[in-house]
């Protein structure tokens, strides 16, 4: 909804009725931002790896970039520190997310 008082400048928008917002904002990683975000994992095999992710046309994971619908970021980015992960028939444990 809408503040409709047009001498407003800033007219506040209230999330719609029956949202999650307040849950949203609860499970989601403190200060992290999913298009911007770094993200370190461990793998099973103890390997560390960082990456960011990125909008599609830059990533390059040679270079540490993922895209948001890679199946390694949609892996990561419901989650949080501490959670495991399900990562290319592996799992890894997400260590970081900032």
């Amino acid at each position: 909804m809408i503040d409709k008082d047009v001498n407003d400048p800033n007219p506040k928008i209230d999330p719609a009725p029956n949202s999650n917002t307040e849950k949203e904002a609860d499970d989601w990683v403190s200060g992290a931002d999913p298009m911007t975000g770094a993200v370190t994992l461990r793998r099973e095999d103890g390997r560390e790896q960082t990456f960011r992710i990125v909008v599609e046309d830059e990533a390059d994971p040679s270079h540490g970039t993922v895209s948001y619908v890679s199946p390694l970021a949609r892996a990561v980015l419901t989650y949080g520190p501490g959670d495991t992960v399900e990562i290319a028939g592996g799992k890894a444990v997400i260590l970081d997310f900032r």
